[in-house]
């Protein structure tokens, strides 16, 4: 038995002023009044979605609080409203289907209940929205029947109907009050008054008692409720509706995290560039001037740097900046020769084995240089951020072998025998392809003359390097920009001391001694910029660059206006596309409201959240496993070398939005929920 006592509602103006009324067990219970007295109102009331009103509302003598409440709607109230409204993301079938895991129901048979308010005839795969008012009202009617319930409540059961299924719902609802139920009906029909055992009128914000019987003790039925996956109710539109936002949120992912990885490379790119410049290390070279004009007469011949004397080392030595001035080492243990690489494990086992081969952009393979580079330990050069010692190869090396070249062994064979040529040049003197064929020929080249010697001197053979690791071309780059025609470079860099010591082992005391043509500058903190200015002032042939190679040659391959505009125009986007997905995704569930309303009917309020929670979750983590996909085909065409950052800051970014359209699609439920599309 329900009760509401001295209720007193009062919203823009008084609906209600001091009302009581008492819901007996067993009896068809009629809601009388003109249109727009409150009978809805009433009834909502009692389904607790009214909750600012004075008064009390009771359950067998016992005041029922908002949770209470729910809990005996859940238990013993079906409501059927004015429309016969039903769940627009279900077909008639799933409508069983959901109130049948709802109140774990088992073995129903849907036509039975069907045929009791004679809808034998419809198509249970459709959704209800083909069935008239009438149809609706019966399929609502048999969803009644089969959840059976100790009280239907039904708001204008008449309304809008035919003859055919007025007759149809009343002898429905007198057969449930016979068989125990509760019916209570608002109405200002007379048919359906006749058929009522008591009745109340509501008249100038009071409820007057028409009509009475004798009260009769019923016996409550109370149902269980269980939880239902109401994710996997939804018709085409929805389910199409969703995978489109989901394309859409998937696609925002992507390019925010696309654009903030760009960003974030980028600027690691040009600090770590702007650091490099900023080091304390210079090159020092000086260019050939006209005294040397014969050298180069040759077009077989061409070299472009000179030997630096001591009078000229010691007055660039009064720089101010400058701490110590150091021979920079380099040769090559190859030129254009055929040379077989070798990459041994610790057991001498060969894992890697490759050759000196170098192809072109124009499909064009030539042997490359192999060049040893000096470095020193004070030019803390570093790698992965801890400073080097031992010998590194040059990140094009590693990329031609194709291997993580790290604490391993690199061995050098000369296949042809002849001498692995050491060149004393900084740079790869141009020869003509005649000279390069003589196989019989090596050569060492001086300052004041080319000297040819025919094969008499110490051969190289074969040789071994311990390998700590690879030296990408931003922490450490001596490249220039004097190689002629086709050429490349793979470099071994060695301390200084090592590289002497391996040039003083194979030299045969042949020719002029090797001379390094270049110096390494080592600087005061902060005051390489001015030294490096101070130098190139002092004579127009020398040359200044930054160990490695500095921000300006950095860049040169890359069009800084092109990308920084390219990154704006992504972040555009991303940000326009992330609003739209946002305003998409309210738009999903304000689209969804009258099934909102329909959970509210049925006291599961509360529910709502979980229940469309599991279509955020699974949204969520689609569109992050596609935001892998996708950070696995861009991190192919990255522009930097800093894979780590990338992938960490793509994971991260994609987090971050994911979480933030989650939470924000939760707040719009929250907003909706407290709204009443009921009407």
């Amino acid at each position: 038995m329900i009760q509401l006592n001295h209720i007193t509602l009062i919203f823009d103006k008084m609906i209600f002023d001091n009302i009581s009324i008492t819901i007996t067990s067993g009896h068809f219970i009629s809601i009388d009044g003109e249109s727009g007295s409150g009978k809805s109102t009433l009834i909502k009331l009692i389904l607790g979605q009214i909750h600012n009103y004075d008064g009390d509302i009771l359950y067998d003598d016992k005041i029922l609080d908002d949770q209470q409440r729910d809990k005996y709607i859940q238990n013993y109230i079906f409501y059927i409203d004015q429309m016969g409204n039903y769940f627009p993301n279900m077909t008639i079938k799933e409508h069983f289907k959901f109130y049948s895991e709802l109140y774990h129901i088992d073995n129903y048979d849907i036509n039975t209940y069907l045929h009791k308010v004679n809808l034998d005839d419809i198509d249970i795969k459709k959704s209800p929205e083909y069935l008239s008012t009438g149809e609706r009202k019966r399929f609502i009617l048999a969803l009644a029947l089969m959840v059976n319930k100790d009280i239907i409540m039904i708001d204008e059961p008449t309304a809008s109907l035919d003859a055919t299924s007025k007759t149809i719902i009343l002898n429905v609802l007198k057969e449930l009050v016979n068989n125990g139920k509760t019916v209570l009906a608002s109405t200002h029909d007379q048919t359906v008054l006749d058929v009522s055992d008591k009745i109340y009128i509501i008249k100038d914000k009071k409820l007057t008692l028409k009509k009475d019987c004798e009260y009769t003790e019923m016996i409550s039925h109370p149902l269980q409720m269980y939880k239902v996956s109401y994710h996997k109710y939804k018709n085409n539109k929805i389910r199409l509706f969703n995978a489109f936002l989901i394309i859409l949120e998937c696609l925002c992912l992507i390019m925010i995290s696309l654009s903030s990885s760009k960003v974030v490379g980028y600027i690691n790119f040009i600090n770590e560039e702007y650091a490099a410049t900023n080091s304390s290390g210079l090159i020092l070279y000086k260019d050939l001037n006209g005294d040397n004009e014969e050298i180069s007469s040759d077009s077989n011949f061409i070299d472009t740097q000179a030997i630096i004397s001591d009078e000229e080392l010691s007055e660039i030595s009064k720089v101010d900046g400058i701490k110590n001035i150091d021979l920079n080492y380099r040769f090559y243990i190859s030129q254009g020769d055929p040379i077989e690489i070798q990459v041994l494990d610790e057991n001498n086992n060969v894992i890697v084995e490759s050759d000196n081969d170098y192809t072109y952009e124009d499909g064009l393979t030539l042997h490359t240089e192999i060049i040893i580079q000096s470095y020193h330990p004070y030019q803390n050069i570093k790698h992965n951020g801890q400073t080097i010692s031992g010998i590194y190869i040059s990140e094009e090396l590693q990329k031609h072998l194709n291997y993580d070249i790290h604490n391993v062994t690199l061995k050098l064979i000369d296949n042809i025998g002849y001498d692995i040529e050491i060149c004393t040049s900084l740079n790869p003197i141009a020869i003509s392809r005649d000279i390069l064929n003589n196989t019989q020929t090596k050569v060492l080249y001086t300052l004041e003359n080319i000297k040819w010697y025919e094969e008499n001197s110490t051969y190289l053979g074969e040789i071994e390097f311990e390998i700590a690791g690879t030296l990408l071309s931003n922490e450490y780059d001596v490249s220039d920009d004097y190689t002629l025609g086709y050429s490349s470079q793979y470099v071994i860099y060695m301390p200084a001391d090592e590289v002497k010591a391996l040039y003083d082992k194979y030299y045969d005391g042949e020719g002029e001694p090797y001379h390094p043509r270049a110096y390494f500058v080592y600087c005061e903190e902060g005051m390489s910029d001015s030294v490096k200015q101070n130098i190139e002032a002092m004579d127009s042939s020398y040359h200044v660059y930054y160990q490695s190679n500095g921000i300006d040659s950095a860049l040169q391959f890359f069009d800084l206006e092109s990308i920084m505009t390219l990154i704006s125009n992504t972040l555009i986007i991303s940000i326009i596309c992330f609003v739209c997905t946002l305003c998409l995704g309210i738009y999903s569930i304000y689209q969804r409201r009258h099934e909102i309303s329909l959970l509210k009917n049925n006291a599961l309020t509360q529910y709502i959240p979980s229940y469309y929670r599991k279509d955020y979750i699974i949204n969520t983590f689609v569109c992050l496993l596609l935001s892998v996909v996708g950070l696995i085909i861009t991190y192919n065409y990255i522009y930097f070398d800093y894979g780590i950052t990338y992938i960490f800051v793509w994971i991260a970014t994609s987090l971050i939005v994911a979480l933030m359209i989650y939470l924000i699609e939760r707040y719009a439920i929250k907003v909706i929920l407290e709204k009443d599309y009921s009407k």
